[in-house]
């Protein structure tokens, strides 16, 4: 029986067409491959030349008893000294105040430019007084429409921890 199909037409090797293409195709790969490892090439020589510098310039060596200085932090925790603070102003301000932006109430940073400290303390244990005796806290009642809690509790010494938590959380914030 003869088959319909020419069996050497489908050959590979019989096929000038197919067979002509392959040492161009193998010899494209082979530059791509040779691009590559000249690259790394240069990168590997760049980084011998860049350690070579850092070492000739002492390094980044840590012996011979040198003492390690970090710049910062080195974890991503803020530091806050006051604990006390921070716990105080939690339980009572943070429900309403936020340190950088407004909620309920306005942002706290800053907020000691606004008024002596004699003033924070009443308006903190009694804001009714202190409305009367300060413009800017007016205003704030008026543009946020809400009257400041009283919190009688608070000692000087828990306004004082709370505004020295504030400066300290300012500061960082920034």
């Amino acid at each position: 029986m003869v088959s319909k199909y020419n069996t050497k037409a489908l050959n590979i090797r019989n096929c000038p067409k197919i067979h002509s293409f392959k040492p161009y195709i193998s010899s494209i790969y082979v530059q791509s491959i040779r691009t590559k490892i000249n690259v790394v090439i240069i990168l590997l020589i760049a980084a011998i030349g860049v350690s070579a510098v850092i070492y000739t310039r002492g390094g980044f060596s840590i012996t011979n008893n040198e003492t390690v200085v970090y710049c910062g932090n080195t974890s991503f925790e803020p530091v806050i000294t006051n604990n006390r603070g921070r716990t105080l102003y939690s339980a009572n301000c943070a429900s309403c105040h936020l340190i950088t932006k407004e909620l309920t109430g306005p942002a706290l940073a800053g907020f000691e430019k606004h008024f002596p400290s004699a003033l924070l303390h009443l308006f903190i244990q009694h804001p009714q007084k202190a409305y009367k005796k300060s413009k800017y806290l007016a205003r704030l009642k008026q543009e946020y429409q809400v009257e400041h809690f009283a919190f009688p509790s608070l000692s000087k010494e828990d306004v004082n921890d709370i505004v020295e938590y504030i400066k300290e959380a300012s500061v960082q914030a920034q």
